[in-house]
């Protein structure tokens, strides 16, 4: 799995500059609703889903998410409740997005 510090360098070494960029993650998250590109994982998402569905992060209207790690989400089909997927997918199902880009190194 790519560490968000290597998205962070990613992202200024394609001439992004931090001001348009945030990382959302660990216990002290914050979000500037006006930053363009937030890094952050399935996993965070989902928890702060779990705790406030009302949180900035989930009512904004994305242009576009990557979503790296996809292959967490599993098969469309499953119905096994303890695994990760469903909720995972009934999160992204709640979020407001254009496009969604989904990334995995896993077969």
């Amino acid at each position: 799995m790519v560490t968000l510090g290597q998205w962070q360098k990613e992202w200024k070494r394609l001439g992004g500059r931090s001001a348009d960029m945030c990382v959302f993650h660990g216990k002290r998250r914050k979000f500037n609703p006006r930053t363009p590109l937030v890094i952050t994982t399935i996993g965070t998402l989902s928890s702060t889903f779990k705790r406030d569905h009302g949180h900035h992060i989930l009512t904004r209207a994305w242009s576009m998410l990557a979503i790296d790690e996809i292959h967490m989400l599993g098969h469309a089909h499953s119905s096994n409740k303890s695994e990760p997927a469903p909720k995972y997918r009934a999160m992204l199902e709640a979020l407001s997005y254009d496009f969604c880009l989904g990334i995995t190194g896993t077969p």
